[in-house]
């Protein structure tokens, strides 16, 4: 992926918890076992929408609360469920698919009145090409873990997510699969990402591996948001 790096220009969402603040919100502030098993999706939707917010104040959605004002974890949950009921449903267990969660954006952009598109790249080329494109714009990227392929409910292999240590070191943290996070930069072989309220890094050459080996990338790919 070379030496290039993309950033977002804005500080990301947080939230005020007991730990800390969060990097980006989080499906485990809610006490719903919906929202907490499968609300991944939604929560990429929301801080996509509020980091939209932040970019451009003038683009406005009527129930989220103005970027000057800070959230709280029980008023981050509230919108997520806000979010859910008016336009992204969720079916337990596996949460919402990447079409329900494009066609519900695209929806909330027609009737909230902004100019933006959303659709899968559903290709390598589409992946990476996209993810600059968006981060360059200063537009975070969700991105999909998608589930193995083909199959896709039994199937157990994983992505490894890596935290950095206090010394800085990038040690393997988490792994995930059929799951939805926020991409804020490209560095190098790494993204940057949100999940969980938390700063993760995914190395693109196991990403590739995982697509590759164990999914495809009509599962596992981006959600492109761009203007119309």
């Amino acid at each position: 992926m070379g030496d290039s790096a993309y950033h977002l220009r804005h500080d990301y969402i947080s939230v005020p918890t007991d730990r800390g603040v969060s990097y980006g919100g989080s499906q485990s502030f809610s006490e719903g076992k919906v929202m907490r098993h499968c609300g991944c999706g939604v929560v990429a939707a929301l801080d996509w929408l509020l980091y939209l917010q932040k970019r451009t104040p003038t683009a406005r959605v009527s129930f989220l609360p103005p970027t000057d004002v800070p959230l709280d974890r029980t008023q981050y949950t509230e919108l997520l469920y806000s979010l859910s009921r008016k336009y992204l449903p969720m079916l337990y267990p596996t949460g919402i698919n990447g079409l329900m969660l494009a066609a519900g954006l695209n929806l909330l952009f027609l009737r909230e009145h902004l100019p933006y598109r959303a659709s899968w790249r559903m290709s390598r080329n589409g992946l990476w090409s996209g993810m600059k494109e968006m981060l360059a714009g200063d537009y975070p990227v969700i991105l999909s873990v998608g589930p193995n392929f083909p199959r896709l409910l039994s199937g157990k292999e994983k992505a490894t997510l890596f935290q950095r240590d206090p010394q800085g070191t990038l040690r393997p943290s988490a792994a995930v699969h059929a799951h939805y996070m926020t991409v804020t930069a490209l560095e190098g072989d790494w993204l940057r990402l949100s999940s969980w309220g938390k700063e993760y890094w995914l190395n693109i050459t196991a990403y590739e591996d995982y697509i590759r080996t164990h999914s495809s990338y009509v599962l596992s790919n981006i959600l492109y948001i761009e203007e119309k």
